[in-house]
């Protein structure tokens, strides 16, 4: 299991047992050392708010981006929990969608290369051949070498600029930069799944505030005024 994941859901089952946090955060230590264990107990030790202790460098931001906004309602122990619940959520989606892009990303490396093998190993050897013979290769031929030799050019420049935006867009989505996150909005290609990240993450707050019986209007106040 991850590190962080075993932490965290260390660090949540004892507080909902009742143990101190000290005593909880000392269980921890001897069941998985992790980097952020001395640094909260350092904090809590230096009189410093549990809350404000654990929101940790050290742990996954995600998992401190939901535990910020829950904390705000619940106690430590069930704003552990439910922000742990939806980061396993999440982590599960990204997994899954790593495995779905795995295969369509090999045939575009594997396409990459043969046009990269084609260009400066394959046809290089066959315009010797043809010259051998003193003959000249036909004008299809030509450009078949010409659109093959495109290729790679083609492949590393849409990829270079999909890399480029997307490190771009979550740099600004990070930031809460939404004046950016709005010029992609208006990319046709793009805007579909810039709203299904936006409604994904409202539902999962809405379901975890949902199961705890708060009414939909006091959880759409709620999400209105601390997502804007």
């Amino acid at each position: 299991m991850d590190n962080d994941l075993l932490f965290l859901e260390n660090l949540s089952n004892l507080l909902e047992q009742g143990y101190g946090i000290e005593e909880t955060l000392l269980i921890c230590k001897d069941i998985n050392n992790h980097p952020s264990i001395d640094t909260i107990l350092q904090k809590i030790y230096d009189g410093e708010d549990l809350t404000d202790a654990l929101l940790d460098p050290h742990l996954p931001r995600l998992f401190i981006e939901f535990f910020t906004f829950f904390s705000m309602r619940f106690t430590i122990s069930d704003a552990i929990k439910n922000s742990l619940k939806i980061y396993n959520e999440i982590i599960s989606i990204r997994k899954k969608l790593t495995a779905q892009m795995t295969y369509p990303l090999i045939l575009i490396v594997f396409l990459l290369f043969f046009s990269l093998f084609a260009t400066f190993i394959l046809f290089p050897k066959v315009t010797s051949l043809f010259s051998s013979f003193g003959m000249n290769p036909s004008l299809s031929f030509s450009i078949l070498f010409f659109i093959i030799r495109l290729i790679p050019i083609l492949i590393i420049g849409i990829l270079v600029a999909l890399i480029v935006s997307f490190v771009y867009f979550l740099i600004a989505l990070k930031k809460k930069k939404y004046w950016i996150i709005e010029r992609f909005l208006k990319v046709p290609f793009l805007k579909k799944y810039i709203q299904k990240y936006f409604t994904f993450k409202f539902c999962l707050y809405f379901n975890e505030l949902l199961e705890d019986h708060i009414d939909s209007n006091t959880i759409i106040t709620m999400l209105n005024e601390n997502m804007t």
